[in-house]
């Protein structure tokens, strides 16, 4: 995994054009990792957390849900990678989000983030604040430990900077009567669907509804 790099002040006659330092290597027990979900998957960060023990990484995350499933897999880990992953939570979407971006620019950075993927990561990897992971993702590519058809939703300016965590699959359910009526038939690919969704518009029909209430299946 490559160094940290943070920006520093614009380079002069460049306005706003960030210069990027390169900074010392973390060692091997605090290299920091970011984790993306959408699908969900981990990126490198920059810096390194303080005060935890060798061979533990704390894992920051928005979901409480997730804290006990991540200790257990922390726990197996411990047993075959010498890292232990130690699940931590700040359940607060808007606080979580902003802990994240501000702590890149910084040295003290979490050792590993449970993030987005898409252009949710790809926000991070504008700040230079995370490490590329390129030959990791293609390492776990030749194991056939990723899924290849997921490299874009972890790729900025084709480098890769995170590794899938999970991959969730949304159902959708259709109302059999309201295609009839519109002359519709469920949806097989992804065009189909959008075709489907215009056509219902188009007729004065809200195409979609979503049970989920909140703020993160909305940018889901």
């Amino acid at each position: 995994m490559s160094g940290s790099r943070h920006p520093s002040p614009a380079a002069p006659g460049l306005p706003g054009t960030p210069v990027r330092a390169p900074r010392p290597r973390p060692s091997l027990a605090r290299r920091t990792l970011l984790l993306a979900t959408a699908a969900g998957g981990l990126t490198t960060a920059c810096g390194s957390a303080e005060g935890r023990p060798p061979g533990e990484v704390a894992v920051l995350g928005d979901s409480a849900e997730w804290g006990k499933p991540m200790a257990a897999a922390g726990a197996a880990m411990k047993s075959v990678a010498a890292v232990r992953m130690v699940p931590q939570v700040n359940p607060s979407l808007e606080s979580f989000e902003q802990i994240v971006k501000s702590s890149l620019r910084t040295s003290r950075t979490p050792d590993m983030l449970k993030y987005w993927s898409g252009y949710r990561l790809q926000d991070l990897a504008r700040t230079g604040g995370i490490t590329d992971l390129t030959r990791q993702w293609d390492a776990a590519a030749a194991k056939g430990w990723v899924d290849a058809s997921l490299r874009d939703a972890f790729t900025y300016r084709h480098r890769v900077y995170g590794l899938p965590m999970n991959l969730a699959y949304w159902v959708f359910f259709h109302n059999p009567e309201v295609f009839r009526e519109h002359r519709l038939r469920a949806p097989r690919t992804w065009d189909e669907f959008l075709a489907v969704c215009g056509r219902l518009k188009k007729a004065g029909v809200t195409p979609l509804h979503g049970t989920a209430d909140g703020r993160w299946p909305s940018f889901i």
